[in-house]
């Protein structure tokens, strides 16, 4: 569930995709229409320190615990995300 949450906070077209999944599939608690223009509605987990990596995946806090999304291509290449 944390992908989704992160995903909330990014403007990136796959994000916005991915997004739109957990909507069909029912993982906001708000379904309604208004809900859907505020794709943080519903979560359970704020984000903090978000950031995009680009061409590497998203970096951001939850509940105190630092998270990182990275994209196949850096989990591959063994390329390290630094703060």
């Amino acid at each position: 569930m944390f992908i989704f949450i992160i995903q909330a906070s990014s403007e990136h077209p796959l994000a916005k995709a991915i997004l739109a999944y957990a909507r069909h599939f029912h993982f906001f608690e708000d379904s309604s229409d208004a809900a859907q223009n505020d794709a943080k509605s519903g979560w359970l987990f704020d984000v903090a320190d978000f950031s995009a990596l680009p061409g590497r995946g998203v970096q951001c806090s939850i509940d105190g615990r630092r998270i990182l999304v990275l994209s196949l291509y850096c989990c591959n290449m063994s390329i390290l995300v630094s703060k």
